[in-house]
């Protein structure tokens, strides 16, 4: 018995490991998964197939849980979202969301995608990629085939709406200065029946490329007066502050509970046809963020803005996210906190690969990186260098999403 129980114990250990591994490799399989159907285009206005859900990542790949709408009706023919299974650089499938031949002058498509309601969401962060056609920028050279683009995310709650939009304006109609193309930010009225869009306090003027890719970072949140609160925006990695546009105060709405995010094409005079491509959407809603700001980190969690700080404190339904200046975390020390607790999140950033690294070289000897405790969402984060585990899920924890997420020892 004493010969071969250390055998046997070795043998029950490497099966524990081996099925860890092969659970964490399979469900990020899962996740990445292309829908079971695709959506045909079919009249004006199309409800989604799918009922609201949970899922926060890739929401590209489920074109039944889309639906559309349209102004200026009636418009027809008309494309609903579909998938299209081209640009293999970015996923190997995009969204898309178009206007077809046939449309009226100035008409609009709003493609949206709802989610199940989160009362207690006050921080939210929506990014994808998104490609346009060809176009000239303020009829300048021929009419502009896009006039203008809307992207938004809304929270639908106790007969509110909590609404966050930004517009690309191609065309110039009042609201630019010298006729360039611009962004704006949306301004309800106080009934929410309808609103303006007004200049960014600190203007964006750009013509947008087209027949070209580009990344897009929209971040808000709602305030202890219950108001909606702009936090930044990022186009092409270049961020944007909007902090200095005043909290707004969220309007009526007869809606049911829920999250929804948008986007809105809307076309030229003549109604031309053209479609936008989305990639990578993403869409978190938390209780409340912990920003890591710094990348070096000391290991005790007492750092206001060090990412030990961040995994002490964050919890059920709470982000933890990265300034656009961090992308590798170094320790000094060790690493004092590394339980994930139940229900926390840590969203970082991913292009073809993970960009933010958690670094454990500096934490010595007999160190091990982080544990996941259970309904745990992991987005965008490279685990290295930890003496020991890299990234531990103990049997007893289920339903952690893992995207984009790497280990190495190395």
């Amino acid at each position: 018995m004493k010969q071969w129980f250390p055998e046997l114990l070795l043998t029950i250990t490497i099966i524990i490991m081996v099925v860890l591994t092969l659970t964490v490799k399979l469900y990020s399989v899962h996740l990445l998964a292309p829908p079971r159907t695709h959506l045909a285009a079919t009249g004006c206005d199309q409800a989604p197939t799918n009922p609201p859900s949970a899922r926060a990542l890739f929401l590209e790949r489920y074109a039944e849980d889309w639906g559309v709408y349209c102004e200026n009706s009636p418009i027809s023919p008309y494309n609903p979202p579909i998938w299209q299974k081209l640009y293999s650089s970015y996923g190997g499938g995009s969204l898309e969301c178009a206007l077809a031949s046939g449309s009226a002058a100035y008409s609009n498509v709003y493609c949206y995608h709802d989610m199940n309601s989160k009362p207690n969401a006050k921080s939210f962060i929506l990014s994808f990629s998104f490609w346009i056609p060809a176009t000239t920028c303020n009829n300048q050279g021929g009419e502009s085939i896009i006039q203008a683009l809307e992207f938004t995310f809304n929270k639908y709650y106790q007969s509110k709406r909590y609404e966050f939009a930004l517009q690309y304006q191609n065309v110039w109609d009042g609201y630019g200065v010298n006729d360039e193309p611009s962004w704006h930010y949306w301004i309800p009225t106080a009934d929410g029946i309808s609103g303006s869009w007004t200049n960014l306090p600190n203007p964006i003027h750009q013509c947008l490329q087209g027949n070209s890719w580009h990344t897009f970072l929209f971040e808000g949140e709602i305030n202890s007066s219950d108001q909606v609160v702009y936090k930044n925006f990022t186009l092409d990695g270049i961020a944007n502050d909007l902090t200095t546009i005043a909290p707004q105060t969220a309007p009526a709405s007869t809606f049911g509970e829920k999250l929804t995010i948008s986007v809105q094409l809307d076309s030229n005079s003549h109604g031309d046809p053209y479609k936008l491509l989305l990639n990578k959407i993403n869409f978190i809603a938390a209780t409340k963020r912990w920003e890591v700001a710094t990348q070096a980190d000391d290991g005790t969690g007492g750092t206001s803005g060090a990412f030990s700080w961040a995994i002490k404190n964050a919890g059920i339904d709470e982000a933890i996210t990265f300034q656009p200046s961090v992308t590798k975390i170094n320790f000094t020390g060790s690493l004092n906190y590394h339980n994930l607790q139940v229900g926390a999140l840590i969203y970082g950033r991913c292009s073809a690969k993970a960009e933010i690294t958690i670094d454990g070289a500096g934490t010595g000897a007999n160190s091990k990186g982080l544990v996941l405790n259970g309904n745990n969402l992991l987005y965008g984060v490279k685990v290295a260098k930890f003496s020991l585990q890299q990234l531990s899920i103990p049997l007893a924890s289920g339903n952690n999403q893992l995207t984009c997420v790497s280990t190495s020892k190395l």
